[in-house]
This record gives C-alpha cells, sequence and structure tokens, in this order.
C-alpha cells in the first residue's frame, strides 16, 4: 500500500476491506485473559490469597479488556457494513450473534447460583439486557456479572445505524478532529462526578457508586469508546490513518495501561487507555491489510478469539463456584489459588468452544442471517 507525502495510507477498496482481520481475532483473546486475571486476583479470593505486587499489576485488566471490546465493536461494525444493508436486518444479524449465548449462560448462573443456595435477584432486567441503566450494581451486575457489558453493546447496537450513517458524513480530512474530541470526552468523564452523591460507596473500593456507574457501566458513556471504534475504521478505510507500527502501538498500550494503576479510579477505567487502543486497533487492522504476519493473527489465537465471547460470559461464574466446591472455610494462599486459578481458566475455555460449537455458531446460521442475499460481512468476531 503506498503512502502519500503526509505519511497517510491510500484509501482502502472494497475487497481488502472485507478481508480478514486475523489479529483483531486473535487480540480479543488476550483482552478477555486480561479480564480473567483480573477477576481471578480480585474477585474470587480472599485479598491475602496474592501477594500485593502482584494484585497491583493486575488491578485494571478487567477495566482495559472490557474497553478495548468496546472500541474493537465500533471498528470492526463499521469495517464490515456496506451499502444496501438495512437496520432491520443488522439487528436481527447482532441479537443472533449476542443473546443466544447471554440467555443459556444466564440459566447456568441461575442453576448454580441454586445449588450454591445464593438468593437469585433481577432476573428481568438481565435478561432484557437493560441492566446497566441502573446505578445499583445489584441491578447491574446481577444474575452473571460480566454481562453488564452486553447491556451496554445492546444500546450501541440499537444506535449504530444512526450513528453510522452521521459519520460517514464526516468529510474524510476532518475524522481525526472528531477522533480527538471523543477522546476528549472519555478524558474529561470522570469530572461530572463531581455533581453527583458522594455516598454510597461501593462494597469492593472507596469509590461512589453513582461515580462507578456514570465513569464505568452507564450505556451512554460508554457509547464513547463504540464511537471512537467507529471513527478509527472510517480512518482507515478513508486513508487518513497516520500509519502507527504495532510495535509502537503495544509499547503506547503497555505505557497507558502503567499510568492506569497510577492515576484516580475514575481514570484509570478508560481514560488511561483511550488514546492507547485508539492506536491499537487499526495498527493491527493494518497489519492484517498489508498482509503482514503476526503473532496474535495465527490459527489457534484466531480459534481462541473465536471462542473469547463465550469464554468472557463463562469465567467468573464457574471460577466463583468452583471455590464455593473447595469451601468456605478454606484458608488460600498463593500456590493453590493459582492452581485453582488454571483449572479454572482451563474448565471455562473448554465449555467456551462447547458454547460456541453448540449455540453461538449453529444459531447464528440458522437465524442469524438474512432471507435476502447481503454484502459479505468481514470476517473478525466482533
Amino acid at each position: 500500500m503506498s503512502q502519500t507525502e503526509t505519511g497517510t495510507a491510500d484509501p482502502i477498496s472494497p475487497a481488502k476491506a472485507v478481508s480478514r482481520l486475523p489479529s483483531l481475532t486473535g487480540m480479543r483473546w488476550i483482552a478477555v485473559s486480561m479480564v480473567f486475571v483480573y477477576h481471578a486476583t480480585w474477585g474470587v479470593y480472599p485479598p491475602t490469597a496474592f501477594p500485593e505486587p502482584l494484585t497491583f499489576v493486575t488491578a485494571n485488566g478487567g477495566w482495559v479488556g472490557v474497553s478495548f471490546f468496546f472500541v474493537l465493536s465500533g471498528f470492526v461494525l463499521a469495517w464490515s457494513a456496506r451499502a444496501g444493508d438495512t437496520a432491520p436486518r443488522f439487528w436481527r444479524r447482532r441479537f443472533f450473534k449476542v443473546y443466544p449465548n447471554h440467555f443459556v449462560t444466564a440459566l447456568i448462573a441461575m442453576l448454580l447460583m441454586v445449588w450454591a443456595g445464593t438468593g437469585i435477584k433481577h432476573v428481568v432486567p438481565n435478561l432484557l439486557l437493560v441492566q446497566s441503566w441502573s446505578w445499583d450494581t445489584d441491578v447491574s451486575l446481577s444474575v452473571n456479572g460480566p454481562s453488564w457489558s452486553l447491556s451496554c453493546e445492546a444500546f450501541f447496537y440499537l444506535m449504530f445505524p444512526l450513528w453510522h450513517r452521521l459519520i460517514r458524513r464526516i468529510r474524510p480530512e476532518h475524522l481525526w478532529y472528531w477522533a480527538s474530541a471523543v477522546i476528549a470526552a472519555v478524558l474529561l468523564a470522570p469530572f461530572v462526578t463531581l455533581l453527583l452523591p458522594d455516598h454510597p460507596q461501593l462494597g469492593w473500593e472507596p469509590t461512589p457508586v453513582y461515580d462507578f456507574w456514570f465513569v464505568y457501566i452507564f450505556p451512554v458513556t460508554r457509547t464513547l469508546e463504540f464511537l471512537l471504534g467507529i471513527l478509527l475504521a472510517r480512518i482507515v478505510l478513508t486513508g487518513k490513518w497516520i500509519n502507527v507500527r504495532p510495535g509502537a502501538a503495544v509499547a503506547a498500550f503497555v505505557a497507558g495501561y502503567a499510568l492506569s494503576l497510577y492515576v484516580p479510579d475514575l481514570w484509570g477505567y478508560t481514560a488511561s487507555t483511550i488514546i492507547p487502543l485508539a492506536l491499537l486497533i487499526p495498527a493491527f487492522a493494518m497489519r492484517d491489510v498489508r498482509g503482514e504476519p503476526s503473532l496474535v493473527g495465527g490459527r489457534t489465537m484466531v480459534w481462541l478469539g473465536d471462542i473469547s465471547f463465550a469464554f468472557y460470559l463463562l469465567h467468573r461464574m464457574l471460577h466463583a463456584h468452583l471455590v464455593y466446591l473447595v469451601g468456605a472455610g478454606h484458608v488460600w494462599h498463593f500456590w493453590d489459588a493459582t492452581g485453582l486459578a488454571v483449572a479454572a481458566f482451563a474448565l471455562s475455555t473448554l465449555l467456551a468452544w462447547a458454547l460456541h460449537r453448540l449455540v453461538e455458531t449453529p444459531v447464528q446460521r440458522r437465524f442469524g442471517k438474512s432471507r435476502k442475499p447481503s454484502p459479505k460481512a468481514v470476517e473478525v468476531a466482533a
């Protein structure tokens, strides 16, 4: 792909735009693994199970992993959008991509809670994927905690046809200005919490519940990351990408993650890594477009990326109930906690493959395709 004198790439042809993006699929597995490690070291065992230096390093892996998924979602949907598609056909595809896994894992979660003697609450908002509109963490994290992010995704999908149509009207030379404005909004969003009540506070950290909800859970706030993904896809497709190489983008991401560990939590959730993510995703997409191999784009990583959605929905409940199975009175130390975490990771991977093979893929093939022929979509998990 040739470069202009200003260092930007040529516009990408439709044939290139529908090619596989294996690196982005493989990166999904890295992101979901970060979420797993975060939950393993913070949300399942007592604080004394792991040494403080380890829990310090893993403290924001979950936040950053989810932010990656939100930006990636906007990027992939805009990348794969084709003329002639309709909103109902788009919504149909997304529903049958996401909801079957959500429904099945919600049922599994409720069965496990009955087995463990845990009360089941707020089932209806969870099944309707509206739980993240509530500031109450008992609602937003109900049934299967990680599914709160699907509530945000449902809102993203609802609004995508409108957002994409509006963003396509932006002149290519203005796209970076809009992307910068969205990034600025992400960086400034935590300041809105100065207007919110300071009480009650979260049960697991000294952060006001309303602040946590507005910055991390609220679908409207998280839409900023989704919009950024759409803008980045348009930047690449229109030849306005600045050609940051993957290695530099990875270095920026590592630096952003390190920064997130030292800034206040409200900026650590998303703001510290939003610029690195805005470099990372397009950089690896361009690597795939150029046909260059990557460590995250191999066959194994792509397979793992394909099952990452199922893994995400299964991992937290399986790990927590394995701990319950061992016994509430067990005194956890580093090696036995690590051993059980490895077992939970392996079990989650195995069951994620089964869920992907037996539910996600066949349902999507049977019901997720429109009766009318639709334009070819990009081959990357969205």
